[in-house]
């Protein structure tokens, strides 16, 4: 029998896409701020 995910589980499958972009908005340009294209793409990396 497959077991079932567990809370802390299914929060890390949909927060972690949300966490590394905007990790990357950090590093992406470390002299200056993030592209536009980024922080959009930052925003749109998690459903609520």
């Amino acid at each position: 029998m497959r077991r079932r995910p567990s809370a802390l589980d299914e929060y890390d499958e949909r927060m972690r896409p949300f966490v590394a972009a905007n990790q990357a908005l950090a590093t992406e340009n470390p002299g200056g701020p993030a592209s536009e294209e980024s922080i959009d793409r930052a925003k749109r990396a998690i459903t609520l």
